[in-house]
């Protein structure tokens, strides 16, 4: 039986061009955003923060592969420099996909929708993201 681990850290990505400029999500690919200065400086301290929780205990980092998770996962190991961490790339761990390359118009009645359903509101037309079709096919 493999050895459980003391506690899991979840840390969201830092402030990304998507949450300064929703209208950077009609010309860049989500999967794409990047973090600000701002952002990478908030993954630093995050990462300073994790340390000291820590130690020199084990470490091990799930991220997703979206560019500004990397970003948030490099920033934040830099607190980490003399210790070994362990790094695992994890499709399955993402936000809501909201697709690429929207029409912002059309996306505002989606956004207004999707605050009804809350968290789990359906997807963005006019085509569903392809990340529910990855994780059934992905073996548990």
């Amino acid at each position: 039986l493999a050895k459980r681990p003391r506690r899991i850290i979840l840390v969201r990505h830092g402030q990304s061009q998507g949450n300064v400029d929703d209208k950077v999500y009609a010309t860049v690919p989500d999967s794409q955003i990047a973090l600000t200065e701002r952002g990478f400086a908030q993954a630093v301290v995050a990462g300073l923060q994790i340390r000291s929780l820590v130690g020199n205990g084990t470490v091990r980092c799930f991220y997703s592969p979206y560019l500004r998770t990397k970003q948030t996962m490099l920033a934040i190991l830099q607190a980490f420099d003399s210790q070994r961490v362990l790094l695992s790339s994890e499709p399955r761990l993402r936000e809501q996909d909201f697709g690429n390359f929207q029409n912002m118009q059309d996306m505002k009645g989606v956004f207004q929708e999707r605050q009804k359903f809350g968290a789990h509101a359906p997807a963005a037309p006019p085509h569903p993201p392809a990340a529910p079709a990855r994780d059934e096919t992905q073996p548990r």
